[in-house]
């Protein structure tokens, strides 16, 4: 199993089997291609993006249904083709593909889920792309509350 270093959690092995590429990228970190979904039961259900070649790019990732169970994909047709997918349809969740939203910290504590761009990954291929909605159904700043928001500040 290939051993990738980490800033949080030091030198750790990751099955290939849960490597996940993109293609171009993140937005804003165009030039990162290799990730690794991470789970650490402390802080589930968030889930790590770490990257497979920068130790100190992690992301904290929540599944989209987790925060709006009635969550709407608006998957554009260029996204679906990166991904593999039938472009006459959304995929569905679980089945086809995996939907995670990208949480930050708001301040004060608080944190935010960006249910604008949802990362979603192809559950056969592994590939995935952070997919930007061309409309303006979710907000990039969705507040997140509850018993989750807890879990993330202690």
């Amino acid at each position: 199993m290939p051993l990738i270093d980490t800033r949080d959690f030091g030198a750790i092995q990751i099955d290939p089997a849960a490597e996940i590429v993109f293609p171009f990228g993140i937005p804003g970190f165009d030039c990162q291609h290799r990730f690794a979904l991470l789970v650490r039961e402390a802080i589930a259900p968030v889930v790590l993006l770490q990257s497979m070649d920068h130790p100190g790019l992690c992301f904290l990732t929540i599944a989209v249904s987790i925060l709006d169970p009635a969550y709407q994909s608006g998957i554009a047709p260029e996204d679906l083709r990166t991904l593999g997918l039938d472009e006459s349809r959304q995929p569905r969740e679980g089945e086809e593909a995996l939907y995670l939203a990208i949480l930050s910290p708001a301040g004060s504590g608080a944190f935010t889920a960006n249910l604008l761009a949802p990362v979603v990954i192809h559950s056969h291929t592994r590939v995935a792309v952070q997919a930007v909605r061309h409309d303006r159904l979710y907000s990039h700043r969705h507040p997140v509350a509850g018993e989750l928001l807890e879990r993330l500040c202690s």
